[in-house]
């Protein structure tokens, strides 16, 4: 045993049987950190787990002595995670959900706002169809309107909301975190495929 300078050690029992049972020095964490020098650090921990009969038996026994609040429960891992993906997978598919309906509203938005264009401006199209303007000439002009309206719409749409999603996902983090598993958000990343359906999906509106 390599220890940094000198230590008196107490023992208090010995291992009975075992070949090689003598060549170990059992102590708890503090102790060994503080006579290894080593504090506040573990190398390797090397966990035996015993049969889950005899762990589910030994939870029982202990539970009959802890009060109601103190008491033990057996989770197993690959049971924890599969709840944790389950709570991911409905987050992802609430917001997936929440994405398109704030899509719908803004198509509906678009819609609304560029029918109430038309509905003010209708006196000047049959001024302009008194004037000699053509069918088609004032459709190419609705719909080069209608093109300017859904590109500058879309891109402060877009930019609105990249911003709000960098507002949100402070919030959203705080809260898995509080109330399920530990969550950090190292990089915020925005796909660029998703923007480009944005911008078509309100131009195309428009």
């Amino acid at each position: 045993l390599s220890c940094v300078g000198q230590a008196d050690l107490a023992v208090i029992g010995y291992f009975e049987g075992g070949a090689g049972s003598e060549q170990w020095v059992v102590c708890d964490l503090s102790t060994a950190q503080e006579v290894l020098g080593r504090p506040g650090k573990l190398d390797s921990i090397a966990l035996r787990n015993p049969p889950v009969e005899a762990l589910k038996q030994f939870v029982q026994a202990e539970n009959q002595k802890l009060p109601a609040e103190d008491q033990l429960e057996l989770v197993q891992t690959g049971s924890q995670s599969h709840s944790s993906l389950q709570l991911a997978d409905s987050l992802f598919m609430n917001l997936r959900a929440l994405s398109w309906l704030s899509a719908l509203i803004g198509v509906f938005l678009i819609y609304q706002a560029y029918h109430f264009s038309l509905l003010v401006t209708r006196p000047q199209f049959t001024q302009l169809r008194r004037l000699g303007v053509t069918p088609r000439e004032l459709l190419t002009s609705m719909l080069w309107e209608s093109l300017q309206i859904g590109v500058l719409g879309s891109a402060l749409g877009c930019i609105l909301g990249i911003a709000l999603a960098k507002g949100i996902i402070g919030s959203l983090t705080t809260t898995l975190t509080d109330l399920y598993f530990s969550v950090e958000v190292k990089r915020f990343h925005i796909d660029a495929l998703a923007v480009f359906k944005a911008l078509g999906l309100g131009i195309g509106c428009s």
